[in-house]
């Protein structure tokens, strides 16, 4: 048996998109076997992967070394072909412990089978009551910011005193609050009975017309499947619920060639990205961003979530 031990060194969404392909390579390859140490060691719990906590570090270095395992503790972000933009998230990972491009398929990938509540039972309790506040109303689950780990919570857990500054990130992820405000006005408009649920955390702008509930990040797996879609930007999001429910991506600097899903819908918006690579030690990329408007976002929504499928059509009156 081979055993790789794997230090997670990145966000929530990159944690996600880790689990997705060990997961997928322990499936198909019967003679490996992954153990990984992360801050978001519930992601690997819930999906059947033998992890360590953080504070964990000694175990998980003695036992690999015991176990004759193989230790990968650098980030894909550091990989050549990544930097270059020449792989995405799933091959960059399957580089990293050693198998070929395309290993697994897309669809092994944008599946993830987790047990929340099997290890987490008191995950229900959040969940029922969020049903409660629906109560049975249609949703969809929105991001339009991001950038952040919901594990660094400030002192005292005062969000207000925690600075947040999309503006200032590496690269460019977020749609702005002015136009996720007319976009959300103009879809509560026009769909007055199908709320929408913002994923954000208390110092991030929420937008007028949304509902915002303080939850845990793994009920939102749950919560997908209950949703009519999600419309997200390059952030956690769309990595938490692909395969749970039809996803819709908004990109900025980056692009679904990296970090996104083959069966989602993605829309690119226009941007010089020549220079944007390795974009940490590059800095913020100064590219200007040409963002899709609302009413134009709102007609890619309704037609890829078929909002209108069950309406009948008005018959056009002859002059």
């Amino acid at each position: 048996m081979k055993e790789i031990y794997v230090q997670a060194k990145g966000g929530l969404g990159y944690n996600f998109a880790l689990a997705r392909v060990i997961k997928a390579v322990q499936n198909k390859d019967d003679k490996v076997h992954f153990s990984v140490i992360s801050p978001y060691y519930d992601v690997f719990q819930a999906s059947g992967i033998d992890y360590y906590k953080p504070e964990e570090i000694r175990d998980f270095i003695f036992d690999a070394k015991e176990k004759g395992a193989t230790i990968v503790a650098h980030r894909i972000y550091d990989s050549s072909r990544f930097i270059l933009k020449e792989v995405n998230y799933k091959n960059a990972f399957l580089e990293l412990f050693g198998y070929k491009d395309n290993y697994i398929t897309d669809e092994e990938y944008n599946n993830l089978d987790l047990d929340v509540l099997k290890y987490f039972p008191n995950t229900a309790n959040a969940i029922a009551e969020f049903d409660k506040a629906l109560n049975g109303k249609k949703f969809f689950l929105v991001q339009f910011c991001g950038g952040q780990s919901p594990l660094e919570v400030p002192i005292n857990g005062d969000w207000t005193k925690k600075p947040y500054d999309y503006e200032h990130e590496p690269l460019k992820r977020h749609y702005p609050k002015e136009k996720a405000t007319e976009f959300v006005r103009l879809f509560k408009e026009k769909h007055p009975d199908i709320e929408l649920v913002q994923f954000a955390l208390p110092n991030e702008p929420i937008i007028d017309g949304c509902l915002c509930f303080a939850l845990p990040y793994m009920t939102y797996y749950l919560i997908a499947d209950k949703a009519e879609g999600a419309i997200t930007i390059d952030s956690s999001l769309a990595h938490i619920v692909t395969g749970s429910t039809k996803v819709l991506t908004i990109w900025g600097h980056s692009l679904p060639d990296s970090f996104g899903y083959s069966c989602n819908k993605n829309i690119i918006q226009k941007c010089r990205r020549d220079d944007i690579l390795y974009f940490t030690d590059l800095g913020p990329s100064g590219a200007k961003i040409t963002y899709i408007e609302p009413d134009k976002l709102l007609n890619e929504i309704e037609n890829y979530f078929e909002l209108f499928k069950d309406v009948e059509p008005i018959e056009k009156i002859e002059e």
